[in-house]
């Protein structure tokens, strides 16, 4: 049995519960979220022993992977305090905030021989690996373009302040607007792409605010965080025969 630990008990934490009966394996011995009276709350829902402090989490032996769950803002500084006591960690996406500082947590957890992982993992799953087979044995034949779209469609129509999860924990609004759809989606795709095609030589992006006014009762910083964008990826060709790949990405901005 393996003892997780989670920090962070906001909106995504419900779903991590809601799937862990299918890995008996894994036993959550603690949890903790810097809002006491959000982590009273999922403790009791899901009847899980908490912790007062995120230092008294890492001390627990039983506690071998911190899962980190916290605001994209706070991974880094997380993940690093848990690399540096002694756990391995698996964190939502997006890894850190700047390149540098997930350089960082990968060289330390090489360092302390731990493991780091982050989101999104669907790499790992049937679609993406039935057609990464197909593309090895060239079963589509040679690959010279590929084109993705991730649209969530218009999220600010749907009242995603009124959403809450099954615990109780309103969506991140603010959070999700504020850290944009590039950052928080688009990695999906990022992930397979460059595990069928290995590292690009060049990427050309744009990105842009489309709608302005989303309806947040809460001011975004910074206010024109982009909610659409798209790029051009091209990757080295004694790689890959994948020569291009266009990957626009839409989070709350396109109008069916």
């Amino acid at each position: 049995m393996t003892g997780i630990g989670i920090v962070g008990c906001g909106f995504v934490a419900d779903y991590y519960l809601s799937t862990l009966v299918n890995y008996p394996e894994l036993k959550v011995v603690g949890i903790v979220d810097k809002d006491k009276e959000r982590s009273l709350r999922f403790a009791k829902h899901y009847n899980l022993p908490y912790a007062n402090s995120l230092e008294e989490l890492l001390g627990y032996t039983k506690v071998e992977i911190i899962l980190n769950l916290t605001n994209p803002r706070n991974h880094f500084e997380i993940s690093k305090a848990a690399l540096e006591a002694g756990k391995h960690v698996y964190s939502e996406k997006p890894l850190a905030m700047e390149m540098d500082e997930a350089q960082l947590l990968i060289d330390i957890a090489a360092k302390n021989n731990l493991r780091i992982a982050s989101a999104p993992c669907s790499i790992l799953g049937e679609s993406a690996q039935t057609l990464w087979k197909a593309i090895r044995d060239e079963t589509v034949g040679p690959v010279r373009l590929v084109y993705c779209e991730l649209d969530d469609g218009p999220i600010y129509l749907m009242n995603p302040e009124k959403w809450k999860s099954v615990s109780g924990t309103p969506w991140p609004v603010k959070d999700e607007y504020e850290v944009g759809c590039t950052f928080e989606h688009a990695g999906y795709y990022l992930t397979w792409l460059v595990s069928f095609f290995g590292p690009a030589e060049s990427v050309t992006v744009s990105s842009h605010q489309v709608v302005p006014d989303k309806g947040c009762s809460k001011a975004l910083s910074p206010a024109d965080t982009p909610d659409f964008s798209v790029a051009c990826i091209k990757f080295y060709q004694e790689r890959s025969h994948a020569s291009h790949v266009v990957l626009p990405s839409h989070t709350t901005t396109h109008l069916r």
